[in-house]
């Protein structure tokens, strides 16, 4: 069952989510290495507006997605995919 959250429950679960799974992520390595030679400002203003619409996009697409694909194909797809990149992964260690 689907619980019912307010917005500033949707809004604070969404932070929340989006600041663990995007913490130590290469693309913030990226902003601290920009940071370096240009204005931190100007740096964290770029970031923040190509995340608004890395975000939007991916928030469109899964609304758009969830009236058409069920929550369990998409649960079903992700599990495999990050199985396939693990085996991937553990394939390139043993191999060398």
């Amino acid at each position: 069952a689907r619980e019912v959250l307010g917005w500033t429950g949707v809004v604070a679960k969404a932070f929340v989510l989006n600041a663990v799974a995007e913490f130590g992520d290469r693309t913030q390595i990226a902003i601290v290495v920009l940071c370096v030679d240009y204005n931190p400002v100007f740096v964290a203003i770029g970031a923040l507006v190509a995340f608004l619409f890395v975000t939007a996009g991916a928030v469109f697409l899964g609304h758009f997605l969830s009236d058409r694909i069920s929550e369990r194909i998409v649960t079903y797809f992700a599990g495999g995919l990050f199985l396939l990149f693990g085996a991937i992964a553990i394939a390139q260690i043993l191999l060398g």
